[in-house]
């Protein structure tokens, strides 16, 4: 038996290579197309995690987002750890969907201990801005051609902080002298209004310059809030914003939004708060802005459905080709099996020897479908399509055998 094989082997060399290589060939091109589909998803997980999605607190009209005078009860939403509803405690926080948050409140100060700035007149009554960030505050943005420059290492996440830090404009800090430490420093008078009359007195430290004309100190809101809330007993932010955490959980998202903010209304119509206990309206309204998101999965989305369709086209057209390549290999040996059948062959064994050497075509195969997995590599997925595929080209390859040796003008029968 095995030197009969052998013997076949040597004779169909050429013959099995080729077979060996489209089954290669084949098998690479199912796992690659499988591969496609891995690949559509794995851009769509990729697209959740990696597209940052705002949500956006705004006038009902949406059209203003800066100085809407946003109450603390609002700001806590955002930032606290704890979360109720209707006075009932909820097992998840409102803060939990969200990272990053922006906020930014406004409040002025007085330098009079300053005679330069005196002088100028830009003592009184200037903006002292709190940001959780700069990306709090537009006027800061790149975008706007404004550079910061920090004097101390990790800047950025000390200005975000709770210490008594701030940035200041080039021509408002050549008004100012170092210290003996070498730093910049300034005692303000910090007040809710310009013609506020209470005030709190607070040092700073400069730790950064802008590059912009401007007299506007901002520091970190921590510090501003806490003012606010010595000064008028409640924190007011100008503007509100946050990216969302998950963004597969931007539904659950939406549905925790409706509780407290209305929809865009361009018309500006109140929106009555849903489950209120007297009749109340929204004094807000948010925005989520995925659109990017949405299309770019949706995008994605429609490809591997299209894909998806396509397969099971793409694995018959492959299983017919790998059936009637088996089946011709061994149809067209039709006078070779006739002489080992005239020998005394039995059909059983010549159908044996049929599958074995095709099996070692098959195992040939196996690197050359790997060596074309080094060239694109796709992953994994479609190895039962690639032995339906194998077994696909067995099949045809026994049933031409079958055939063949089953023809009485063959002689011998079992």
């Amino acid at each position: 038996m095995i030197f009969y094989i052998t013997r076949r082997i040597k004779h169909n060399l050429v013959k099995g290579l080729a077979m060996a290589i489209l089954l290669g060939f084949l098998g690479w091109f199912l796992l690659l197309f499988n591969g496609f589909i891995t690949q559509k998803q794995i851009e769509i997980d990729r697209a959740y995690e990696t597209m940052p999605v705002s949500v956006v607190i705004s006038n009902l009209q949406g059209t203003q987002t800066d100085n809407l005078w946003i109450p603390e009860s609002v700001i806590d939403y955002f930032i606290r750890d704890s979360y109720s509803y209707l006075g009932k405690q909820e097992p998840v926080a409102f803060s939990s969907y969200v990272k990053d948050v922006k906020i930014k409140s406004t409040l002025y100060y007085t330098i009079t201990a300053n005679p330069a700035l005196a002088d100028k007149g830009e003592s009184q009554n200037q903006k002292i801005v709190g940001i959780t960030s700069t990306a709090a505050e537009p006027a800061l943005s790149q975008t706007e051609g404004v550079q910061i420059h920090y004097f101390v290492r990790d800047g950025e996440a000390k200005l975000g902080s709770g210490e008594p830090v701030c940035i200041v404009s080039e021509s408002f800090l050549d008004s100012l002298t170092m210290d003996a430490d070498g730093k910049y420093r300034m005692v303000l008078q910090v007040h809710t209004s310009p013609d506020a009359n209470e005030a709190k007195t607070i040092s700073v430290e400069i730790i950064g310059c802008y590059t912009k004309a401007d007299n506007t100190i901002y520091c970190s809101w921590n510090t501003v809030a806490e003012i606010q809330k010595l000064l008028s007993g409640e924190i007011i932010a100008d503007s509100l914003e946050a990216t969302i955490r998950d963004n597969r959980e931007l539904d659950a998202f939406r549905v925790l939004l409706k509780r407290h903010f209305a929809e865009v209304n361009p018309t500006g119509e109140p929106t009555p708060i849903p489950n209120a206990p007297v009749l109340s309206y929204f004094r807000y309204a948010a925005t989520i802005h995925d659109q990017h998101l949405q299309q770019t999965v949706r995008s994605l989305s429609q490809n591997m459905k299209t894909l998806q369709l396509l397969l099971p086209v793409v694995v018959v057209l492959a299983l017919i080709i790998a059936f009637f390549a088996g089946f011709l290999y061994v149809y067209v040996q039709k006078k070779p099996l006739a002489v080992a059948r005239s020998l005394g062959t039995s059909k059983n064994t010549v159908l044996l020897s049929i599958v074995l050497e095709n099996l070692v075509w098959i195992a040939v195969g196996v690197p050359v479908c790997l060596g074309l997995l080094r060239l694109m590599y796709m992953g994994h997925r479609g190895l039962t399509c690639v032995a339906a595929v194998n077994f696909g080209f067995l099949a045809g390859a026994w049933i031409a055998g079958y055939v063949v040796c089953g023809k009485k003008a063959y002689g011998n029968s079992e």
